[in-house]
Formats: structure tokens, sequence, C-alpha cells
């Protein structure tokens, strides 16, 4: 394999790489944002009920 052809699959693959990492991270985003999201929601719920019974 001649040194162009050996750099332009070095390339491709780190672009390939690049976009699975980005694809990842957009995932893990979604996710910790949800958890955080139902947290709040959860507290809140819990402190009005809370409020309102007493």
């Amino acid at each position: 394999m001649s040194r162009s052809a050996y750099y332009r699959k070095e390339v491709r693959n780190y672009k390939w790489e690049s976009r699975r990492k980005v694809f990842v991270d957009g995932i893990l985003d979604f996710l910790f944002m949800l958890f955080g999201i139902s947290m709040i929601t959860g507290v809140l719920l819990f402190v009005l009920s809370y409020w309102n019974y007493y």
C-alpha cells in the first residue's frame, strides 16, 4: 500500500471514529438531561404535595 493510500485510509477512519464519538456523546447528554429533568420534577412534585397537605 502506498503512503498516500494509507493516509487516506487513516483520515477516513478518523472521521468515522469522531462521528461515532459525537453520536455517543449526544446520546449520553440526552440521557443525563432526561435524568436531571426527572429528578427536578420529582422533587418539585414531592415538595408541592407535602406543602399541600400541611
